[in-house]
C-alpha cells in the first residue's frame, strides 16, 4: 500500500498528525507519539512535507484541533479539574460532546479517500478507522493521570463531561436538510426540525455516498478557527450497595406508611408511638432501619437513597433463613468505602430487635439487575402454622397434604383484601413443593412448608379466599383450612455475594428431599403467640400481601 501517497494527500488538506494516523494507522498505533508511528509507517517522509508541517498553522480540518497537542494544555486550564481533588477516588472517566460537524467532516475526509485510493481503502478498510473520541484518550489520558494524580478508567463513577462547540457548526449542520430522506407531503412539519448530534449520526449511517458526495465538499475545508470549550461539568454515577435482610417482628412493614395527617402533624406526643390496624407500627419500617444505619456509618443523605428489594413480605409476616436480597442506589456520593464500614454497618443495624442485614457490599447498576430480572419465575420457601377449622383429626389432614405429588397450579384472582386498591385480574401461580407436619400436643394445628413460585398469595392458597383461589389446599383436602402465623424462610436468588448469611435449616432439608421438624424451642415460641387464644383470632383475609413482585 502507498502510505506514503496518501499521508502527503492529508497533509496536503490540512489534517493534523494524529488524523493522519487514524487513516493509514489501525488501532494498535502508538497515538501518544503520533510522529513516531508515522515513521515506522513511512519509507520515507517527505523533506518538504516535514518542512510544510512545521510552518502549517491552520487547525485540522477534521478534529477542528481536537486531536493537536494543545489542545490538552487548554483543557487543563479549566477550574473544574480542581474540582477533582474532592473526591475520594483513584479512577476518573472523561466523556467528550463534540459538535456534529465533526462527525460531518469526518464521513467527508473518508469518502474522498475512497474516491481518490480505492485500492488502499479497500485494502485498509477504511471504513473501521478508530473513532476521534476513542483517540483523543488513547493520546492524552496520561497528560491528564499525571495532572490530577489519579487514573483513567472507563467504570469510573467520577465521569468529566467536556462540551465542545465550533463557530460554523450550526452553518455547518444545515446540509442536513439536504441529506434527510423527508416526505414532501410533510416536509412543512420539518421546517424548524433541530439537526442535534444524534439525528446527524443516524443521517450520516443511511445516507449513500451519491447524495453525499452532491451536497458536502469533499474534501473538508480547512477551518478559519478550531473548536472551543463550551463547559466542563464534574457528575458522579449512582452507587450500589447490595445485602440481604431478615425481618423478626410481625408488626413492621417493608416500606414507610404514609398518612397525610401523621407526615405533616407536628405534635410529638402523637408522633411518639403511633400504631395502625391489628398493632402494627407505622412510624418505622425495613426501608428506615436500614436507611438510618447507612445514614449514621456513612453519613449519607437519606432524601438521597432509593431502597428496592426481590419482592415484599406483609407486615404480619417475617422473612428468616439467609434473608431477603435488596439493594441501595445513593446519589452524588465523593466518598470510597473500605470493607470493614460495611460490617460496620451491619453491627449497627442488628442492634434493632426487628430487623438484621448480612452480605453487605458494593456492587453496581449491571449486578442488581438481577435482583428484579425474571421477578415472577423465582421461587420461595415459606412455613406457615395453619388451623383446622372443622372438628377432624389433623395427622389425617397431614396425611392428605402429603399425599400431594407434584406440583399444584393454582389460579387466583385479586384478594378481597387488596381488592380496593388493586385491579381485579386472575393468574396462575405454581406449587412445586409442599409437606406438612404434625405439631405434637395441638389437635388442630399443623406446621406446613411450601415452595411457591413469586407472586404467590399464600394465604389465599390456604383457606381458598371464599373460591377465589381455585385449587386451594383447604379444596384439595376437603377440610376448611386457616392460617394462623407465616414465615418467608428461603428466597430462590443467589445475589449477592454470600459471606455471613445462613440458609433456614428446613431449606437444607428440602434440597436434601427430607422433611424435618424445625427445632422443639422454635415450635414452642411459635405456639406462644399462635395459639394461646386460638378462638379470638381474626380470620388472616384482611391482612397484606405476601411476597408479591414489587
Amino acid at each position: 500500500m502507498n502510505f506514503e501517497e496518501v499521508y502527503t494527500s492529508l497533509t496536503s488538506i490540512g489534517c493534523c498528525s494524529r488524523c493522519c494516523l487514524r487513516f493509514i494507522g489501525d488501532q494498535s498505533s502508538n497515538f501518544e507519539d503520533p510522529s513516531h508511528s508515522l515513521e515506522e509507517l513511512l519509507s520515507v517522509i517527505p523533506e518538504e512535507e516535514t518542512k510544510n508541517k512545521k510552518l502549517r498553522q491552520n487547525t485540522c480540518s477534521v478534529c477542528l484541533g481536537l486531536l493537536e497537542d494543545s489542545f490538552p494544555d487548554e483543557l487543563l486550564l479549566h477550574s473544574s479539574w480542581k474540582r477533582l481533588q474532592d473526591y475520594e477516588t483513584d479512577t476518573y472517566r472523561i466523556n467528550l460532546n463534540t459538535p456534529a460537524c465533526i462527525a460531518i467532516r469526518d464521513k467527508a475526509l473518508n469518502l474522498y479517500l475512497k474516491q481518490k485510493f480505492p485500492e488502499f481503502c479497500k485494502l485498509k478498510n477504511i471504513d473501521e478507522v478508530p473513532e476521534i473520541h476513542h483517540v483523543f484518550k488513547l493520546s492524552f489520558k496520561r497528560k491528564f493521570d499525571e495532572h490530577c494524580g489519579k487514573k483513567y478508567n472507563v467504570h469510573s463513577g467520577v465521569q468529566l463531561w467536556i462540551t465542545l462547540n465550533h463557530d460554523d457548526n450550526d452553518k455547518e449542520v444545515e446540509v442536513m436538510r439536504n441529506l434527510d430522506i423527508i416526505d414532501h407531503r410533510r416536509q412543512h412539519f420539518f421546517k424548524n426540525k433541530v439537526y442535534g448530534k444524534n439525528i446527524v449520526n443516524d443521517i450520516l449511517s443511511k445516507v449513500d455516498d451519491k447524495r453525499f458526495s452532491r451536497f458536502v465538499k469533499l474534501p473538508p475545508e480547512i477551518p478559519s478557527t478550531p473548536l472551543y470549550i463550551e463547559s466542563v461539568t464534574f457528575e458522579t454515577l449512582p452507587i450500589y450497595f447490595g445485602g440481604r435482610y431478615c425481618k423478626y417482628s410481625r408488626i413492621l412493614s417493608q416500606s414507610p406508611w404514609k398518612f397525610g395527617a401523621i407526615e405533616n402533624s407536628k405534635n410529638d406526643e402523637m408522633n411518639e408511638e403511633l400504631e395502625g390496624e391489628n398493632g402494627r407500627n407505622i412510624t418505622s419500617s425495613v426501608v428506615e432501619i436500614i436507611v438510618d444505619g447507612l445514614h449514621q456509618v456513612f453519613g449519607f443523605d437519606k432524601e438521597k437513597i432509593k431502597f428496592s428489594a426481590s419482592g415484599r413480605e406483609d407486615s404480619d409476616v417475617r422473612c428468616l433463613g439467609s434473608g431477603r436480597p435488596f439493594f441501595v442506589r445513593i446519589e452524588s456520593v465523593k466518598k470510597t468505602f473500605p470493607e470493614e464500614l460495611f460490617r460496620k454497618l451491619e453491627e449497627v443495624i442488628n442492634v434493632s430487635p426487628d430487623v438484621s442485614v448480612f452480605d453487605m457490599q458494593l456492587t453496581d447498576k449491571n449486578s442488581v439487575k438481577e435482583v428484579k430480572c425474571g421477578e415472577e419465575f423465582k421461587k420461595k420457601t415459606y412455613v406457615a402454622l395453619c388451623l383446622v377449622t372443622e372438628p377432624k383429626p389433623v395427622e389425617e389432614i397431614v396425611d392428605r397434604i402429603n399425599k400431594i405429588n407434584g406440583s399444584i397450579v393454582t389460579e387466583q384472582k385479586t384478594p378481597v383484601r387488596v381488592a380496593h386498591r388493586r385491579a381485579l385480574m386472575a393468574r396462575k401461580r405454581l406449587i412445586h413443593y409442599i409437606r406438612a407436619a404434625v405439631i405434637p400436643g395441638h389437635d388442630r394445628i399443623f406446621q406446613l412448608t411450601l415452595l411457591t413460585q413469586a407472586g404467590t398469595y399464600v394465604k389465599e392458597f390456604i383457606h381458598g379466599d371464599f373460591g377465589r383461589t381455585y385449587p386451594s389446599l383447604s379444596d384439595l383436602v376437603s377440610v376448611e383450612l386457616d392460617i394462623l402465623r407465616l414465615d418467608v424462610i428461603d428466597i430462590d436468588l443467589d445475589w449477592p455475594t454470600h459471606i455471613n448469611s445462613s440458609p433456614h435449616p428446613l431449606v437444607l432439608s428440602i434440597k436434601n428431599e427430607k422433611i424435618v421438624e424445625e427445632n422443639e424451642k422454635q415450635v414452642e415460641s411459635e405456639l406462644t403467640h399462635s395459639c394461646s387464644d386460638i378462638h379470638n383470632l381474626s380470620p388472616s383475609m384482611n391482612e397484606g400481601i405476601e411476597d408479591e413482585p414489587l
